[in-house]
């Protein structure tokens, strides 16, 4: 959720290509599809841009509020 984020952060992820440590999905990796991700798990945290706190914290607020990434990584859009 911030640029070049840990890698902890991106290991979960089912589409994570180690080679590349990006997420590839049916749009590519990176860019505007990624900062959509982004916004979509903050809104799903109650969080905002800029918002900042314990990496700790973070993941259990991950981890208590979003218990699968289909919910952030799905683009349905993109397979219309």
């Amino acid at each position: 959720m911030a640029c070049g984020a840990d890698r902890t952060m991106r290991a979960p992820c089912p589409k994570r290509v180690p080679k590349l440590d990006a997420c590839v999905h049916i749009l590519g990796s990176c860019g505007l599809s990624n900062e959509q991700r982004d916004l979509d798990m903050l809104r799903k945290l109650g969080l905002h841009f800029g918002s900042t706190m314990k990496a700790s914290d973070l993941f259990r607020l991950i981890l208590g509020r979003i218990p699968t990434t289909q919910d952030v990584c799905r683009r349905d859009e993109a397979c219309a």
